[in-house]
């Protein structure tokens, strides 16, 4: 189980101020939200305290690297920690449309299982490189696998939220 110290650090990364606003223009929240309240920062942990789920909307000043290292300083032990991005791509007409991240899909998959000092250096050094444009041609990659975007022209725009999922090992 996570500790009550560990899901209160966790906690504070969350900035309740930051909003779906702060990253989507106007056509894009037209196009593409149903419910707007639920792009927001928040953070949601399982009763059992086994798994949490830390969501960030991308605005300007995100930092996915220090994010991670800060989460790396806060848990302790052995967990698995599964990182996704949304984004919205768009098309030759320039509609918008907007990818969930995907858990099992996850953006470090080779680096996601955290057991020592070494596990949490190789996840730092994995996104440590990456900038803005890298993480979004990626999250449109992992994505295109499934979907072939570029054959029907879809193109990447922008990312909106991030999720950390984050979970016990045992």
């Amino acid at each position: 189980m996570f500790t009550q110290r560990e899901i209160t650090g966790v906690r504070n990364l969350v900035n309740e101020e930051i909003s779906y606003r702060d990253v989507l223009d106007e056509s894009e929240i037209d196009q593409i939200l149903v419910n707007t309240t639920l792009i927001s920062d928040n953070c949601v942990v399982a009763k059992s305290r086994r798994s949490m789920m830390l969501k960030k909307v991308v605005e300007s000043s995100f930092d996915l690297f220090g994010l991670v290292e800060d989460i790396i300083k806060l848990i302790k032990g052995s967990f698995e920690i599964r990182i996704g991005l949304s984004f919205i791509a768009q098309t030759k007409s320039n509609r918008n449309i907007y990818f969930f991240a995907i858990k099992a899909r996850c953006l470090n998959q080779t680096t996601r299982m955290i057991r020592s000092k070494t596990h949490r250096n190789d996840l730092l050094d994995f996104l440590r490189p990456l900038k803005y444009h890298d993480l979004l041609e990626m999250v449109f990659d992992l994505n295109n696998n499934l979907h072939p975007f570029i054959e029907s022209g879809y193109r990447p725009k922008r990312y909106v939220y991030n999720f950390i999922y984050i979970s016990i090992q045992l």
